[in-house]
Parts: C-alpha cells; sequence; structure tokens
C-alpha cells in the first residue's frame, strides 16, 4: 500500500517541479479527486494610484499522502494550461466546486489594469482531463460575489461589487450545469446585497450568507444572517442568538457535512489599505440552534488572516491557504486546522490520524495516537521497510527527472512554435461597443470612451481567448424580465476608485487602485 501511494503520487507530481507559490490574496481553491486546486490570487501593491497584480497560475496539492505541514509548503505544482487554452490573470472572484471532478470560477477583478476586461467571464474546469470550458456571460464582471451549487447542479451566484461602476450588485444569478445558461432572479426588495462576505450550502438546500459589506464603506451586521433555500426558493434571516462574532469581510464561512455545523474563520475589518485585524477568529455555527460557539483558536502569523481560501477534507481538516494578515499583505502559506479538536495540525495524516499543535484544546494530538502521524513507519509491522521504499522512491524519482526534462524540452519547442498564434499581444485583439449603454453614469461612460486603450476594429479575436464562441458586438439576452446591469460583452472598462471622480469635471478623471485591501 506504501508503495502503491508513493506512485501515485510520482505518477501525478513526478513531472513537474514542485514549487513554493508566490504570496497572493483573494484567491480560489476547491477540492477535486483528492487534491487541492487552487487558481489566481491578487498580490498588494502599495499605493492609492497603483493596481494590484493579478495572477494566472493554477496550483495542485495531492493529499493522498502523510507531510509535515511546516515542510509541505513547498509541495505545490503548477497545472500547464492546454495548448488550445489561455488562462487568464484574475483574483476576488467567486468559485465552488461542482462534483468531484469539476469547479466553477465566476467573474472576478480580472486582469486589473485598468482598461482590459475578462475574456471569459464564467469559465468550469475538468481535473481528469485538465481541460477549461467557457460559459457565454452576458452580464458585467463583478468582484466579491460568492457562488453556490444545490444537489440538483444548479448554481447561485449573489452579490459583489460591478466591477465598471464601483456600484453595489443587487443581483441574484442561477445557471444549471445541464444548459450553462445564466438566468436572472429578482429577490425580495427586504434582502440586503452583500460584497466580500463568505458563503456556503447545507444538506437541506438553504444557503447561508455571513458578514462581508453592504456597500464599499459599510460592514454588514453579524447579529442576523441572509439565507436563501433552493428547494422551495425563498429568502429568509436568521437572527442569531446568544454571542455574536465581530463584524468582519474577508473571511470563510464552511459547511461540516457530518457535524451539520458552519466554520466561520478569519476576516478583517478595516477599509481600503488600512485592514484592522479581529481577534475572535474562529467560530462554529448551528443552523439549528442559530447560535455562534466560539472555537479557541491561535491566530496564525501575525493578526487575523483574511482574503484567504479554505476548503473542508475528511470532514475534520480545514485547509486555510495563502490570504493575508495584520503585517503581510500577501501570504504563501498554508495551515489544517483539526475540527475534530480546534487544534492546528502539526503532521497531516491522510488516514486521519494527524499530530498536531496544543493550543490548550487537550493534548497534542490527534485520535489517541499520541505524537505519531497515521501511517506507522515501523518495518516490524510487516511489508517492506521505509529504507526499500526509499531506495525505490528514489530511482522512480530519478526516471522520472529524465523523462520530465525530456517533456519539458519538446513543450518548450513546441510552446515557441505557438508563441506567434498565442502571444499575450493579442489581449488587445477584440473590439469596442461605438458608445457606452446609457444607463452607466456620465463619469463612467467617459471612461469607457477615454481610458479603454483598445479600440481596433480591425483586428479578429484570438479564438483561444473565445472557446464559447461568444460575439464581441451582439446585445446580452436574458430568460427573465427582470435583468441586471448589463452590457455587451466586449465592452472595456477599469475599476476606478469613484471617491476620486470630479461629479462636476467628467475630464478630469484619473485611474486609480480599483480594489485593494478593501
Amino acid at each position: 500500500m506504501k508503495i502503491a501511494s508513493a506512485f501515485a503520487l510520482l505518477n501525478i507530481a513526478g513531472l513537474a517541479a514542485a514549487i513554493t507559490p508566490a504570496a497572493r490574496f483573494r484567491l480560489g481553491c476547491a477540492i477535486l479527486q483528492d487534491t487541492i486546486y487552487c487558481y489566481g490570487g491578487g498580490q498588494y501593491v502599495a499605493g492609492a494610484s497603483s493596481f494590484n497584480h493579478a495572477l494566472s497560475d493554477h496550483l495542485m496539492m495531492p493529499l493522498t499522502a502523510d507531510f509535515k505541514v511546516a515542510n509541505a509548503q513547498s509541495n505545490w505544482t503548477n497545472v500547464p494550461a492546454p495548448k488550445n487554452y489561455i488562462t487568464e490573470p484574475n483574483y476576488a472572484f467567486a468559485m465552488t466546486a461542482v462534483s468531484k471532478t469539476q469547479y466553477v470560477i465566476q467573474g472576478g477583478a480580472g486582469y486589473n489594469d485598468g482598461k482590459t476586461m475578462l475574456k471569459n467571464k464564467t469559465v468550469l474546469y475538468d481535473a481528469p482531463s485538465n481541460t477549461w470550458q467557457a460559459i457565454a456571460t452576458a452580464f458585467n464582471q463583478t468582484m466579491g460575489s460568492s457562488l453556490n451549487v444545490d444537489q440538483n447542479n444548479n448554481t447561485y451566484l449573489f452579490g459583489g461589487e460591478w466591477i465598471y461602476t464601483y456600484s453595489d450588485s443587487d443581483n441574484f444569478m442561477t445557471m444549471n450545469l445541464g444548459s450553462l445558461q445564466w438566468i436572472s432572479t429578482a429577490p425580495t426588495n427586504s434582502i440586503t446585497f452583500l460584497q466580500d462576505h463568505a458563503s456556503d450550502i447545507d444538506a437541506q438546500g438553504i444557503i447561508y450568507y455571513v458578514g462581508g459589506k453592504t456597500s464599499s464603506t459599510d460592514f454588514a451586521t453579524m447579529t442576523s444572517i441572509t439565507t436563501y433555500n433552493t428547494v422551495n426558493n425563498q429568502w429568509g434571516s436568521i437572527p442569531i442568538s446568544g454571542t455574536v462574532p465581530s463584524i468582519r469581510n474577508l473571511h470563510t464561512f464552511t459547511y461540516m457535512p457530518k457535524a451539520n455545523k458552519f466554520v466561520l474563520f478569519g476576516g478583517k475589518q478595516g477599509l481600503a489599505e488600512n485592514p484592522k485585524s479581529i481577534t475572535d477568529i474562529c467560530y462554529t455555527f448551528d443552523p439549528v440552534s442559530k447560535a455562534y460557539t466560539a472555537q479557541n483558536v491561535p491566530t496564525l502569523g501575525s493578526g487575523s488572516r483574511y482574503g484567504h481560501a479554505a476548503v473542508y477534507y475528511m470532514d475534520m481538516y480545514l485547509f486555510i491557504i495563502f490570504g493575508a494578515d495584520g503585517s503581510q499583505p500577501n501570504l504563501n502559506s498554508f495551515a489544517i486546522l483539526d475540527t475534530t479538536s480546534w487544534n492546528w495540525v502539526d503532521t497531516y495524516s491522510a488516514s486521519g490520524n494527524p499530530t498536531l499543535i496544543s493550543n490548550g484544546n487537550g493534548g497534542s494530538s490527534g485520535n489517541g495516537n499520541s505524537g505519531n502521524s497515521g501511517s506507522s513507519n515501523d518495518s516490524s509491522s510487516g511489508g517492506i521497510g521505509s529504507g526499500a521504499i526509499a531506495g525505490i522512491v528514489i530511482a522512480v524519482v530519478a526516471v522520472g527527472a529524465i523523462a520530465g526534462g525530456a517533456f519539458f524540452f519538446i513543450r518548450r519547442r513546441n510552446n515557441q512554435r505557438q508563441q506567434k498564434h498565442h502571444s499575450q499581444s493579442s489581449q488587445n485583439q477584440f473590439t469596442m461597443d461605438p458608445t457606452p449603454p446609457n444607463y452607466f453614469t456620465s463619469e463612467t461612460q467617459h471612461f469607457m470612451m477615454n481610458y479603454n486603450g483598445q479600440n481596433n476594429s480591425n483586428r479578429t479575436p484570438d479564438p483561444a481567448f473565445f472557446p464559447d464562441g461568444s460575439s464581441t458586438t451582439s446585445a446580452p439576452t436574458y430568460t427573465s424580465a427582470s435583468s441586471p446591469l448589463v452590457t455587451s460583452p466586449s465592452t472595456l472598462v477599469g475599476k476606478p476608485d469613484i471617491s476620486t471622480i470630479d461629479e462636476k469635471s467628467p475630464s478630469s478623471f484619473t485611474p486609480t487602485k480599483p480594489h485593494g485591501m478593501q
């Protein structure tokens, strides 16, 4: 069994060098086939007149073998993009696993350069085939929204902030994974839309929307939780009894199916470039009693973690991945929280018997195995000893290294041949609408016409950027009479800081940092 696991791991990652990823925040992660996949993220750039840097890399880390967490920060490998598809830089997007092998990304800040929109605003990734599918999306990009999927393969996109107008998104969209068509749904007037919030869906099909902001400057209350019942399509609000967590945004809210509870982790207060850490970093929420319970979990690093990704595995492990904290605006470390004891994990066990870091919650090891990880290295227990296994692994690694060298040499040669067709310069190969839609403000229309940097109607879009074949000039269509704020898929505009716009003199507008540590 040990040898099989070793060969399986080498088969997954042997042809790609293990790396320590670049630091980032507001990325997206999901677990597919016992492997964590993470996409994109942003890198903070100081200064109000600067744009944060968006990343386009795709990372994976298998969870089929034991590892010491402190030594596993470089266990990631890059997932190569298919040759007929170009992954786009993005962060602050909505992302969710929709099956055991696929996840969906929607919206986000995108290129974040003040002029370029995402070519593919909704994409579906399939892990077994390592392929991407773009899903036609007519409405504008939102950042800071949330995406959930129910047991009937319906996805639900909620809230966020329109990236072009800097205004709150009062939008609720649904899409069935069979039809792959977005439908606009009008919620009741009593619903307060959120941005930079967190959400998850329980076993009964109820989505819980927690915390965040109600505008770019106002925080949402934590004394109640907005809910949407996907079974009867009813909105609701749950008043919280007992302990109420402090207000926060850029936190995570993760469902634990076996316990039928949620984990609220991290977040921050403060706006723009002045984040404020919180001290009550971890709670469980019981949807039956409608109450939070504070968990005694030490902070990671300096201050509370925010802008991170959280994924739940094996009904016990909560992975807290990258993000930022009180002193570091970008992080590339991950930690694992054992939700059965509320201790941080020292040694991850694929069989569910981790070694823990004691924080006063009872012991330094999990499941009664003090000081030991789940898999024993005692050769007297039968089978091949650790020395023999090590020799086999080293031999396979050597063969893998040779094969990997040949693989990357061939791939590099092929990439050079294809570079003329898939050059990054082809990002400018699409057209602008001649006149912005009149439902935008005059300031926004002015920005769209004067700061797009993309007016070139004589060039043809690179199909690698438009695999869904959507037109760059046709008007959007909807299956609901209540359509959201929309624009042609070709409209490009950066996201200015609305506080810098001179309402009386639109020509004085200068693009500034569109979204940083808000």
